[in-house]
Parts: C-alpha cells; structure tokens; sequence
C-alpha cells in the first residue's frame, strides 16, 4: 500500500483551497509538548533574527505544531 503525506505551513494552508470551489469552515491545530529549554531555544533563535532583520515572530509557536485540520464546505464549481 502506497502512503502519500503532504506538509503545510499556516500560510499554505489558507491558500490550498483558495481557487477552489470550496469555502475553509473550520481550522484547528494540533500541538506537540515543548520542554522549556527548547522553548528558551526558541525564543534564543527569535530574538537573534529580529537582530539581523528576520521575522520570525511566530517561530515559537509554529514549532509546536502537529497538525493542520481543516473543514472545507463544497461551493460549487466542478
């Protein structure tokens, strides 16, 4: 049995269905637990980029993310 898995962003998540004929009803995360040290890390990272000009503002929060679950509604279309 062959297995496909698919990886997304917050970002990418909004946009799959956006030409669609679908409409995002629903949009939920799933979180893994974080030790403090890796969250520390974490907030180390940020802060090291807001120094050199990057924005990784959500880079502590995206780290926990699991899973992407989403319920789309049929708008029509083909």
């Amino acid at each position: 049995m062959h297995s496909m898995c698919d990886f997304f962003t917050p970002y990418s998540v909004d946009q799959l269905f956006a030409d669609k004929p679908f409409q995002l009803q629903l949009k939920t995360y799933t979180q893994l637990d974080q030790d403090e040290r890796t969250n520390l890390f974490l907030q180390d990272v940020e802060e090291a980029g807001r120094k050199h000009g990057f924005q990784l503002g959500q880079l502590t929060s995206f780290a926990k993310m699991h899973q992407v679950i989403f319920q789309l509604k049929r708008t029509g279309g083909e």
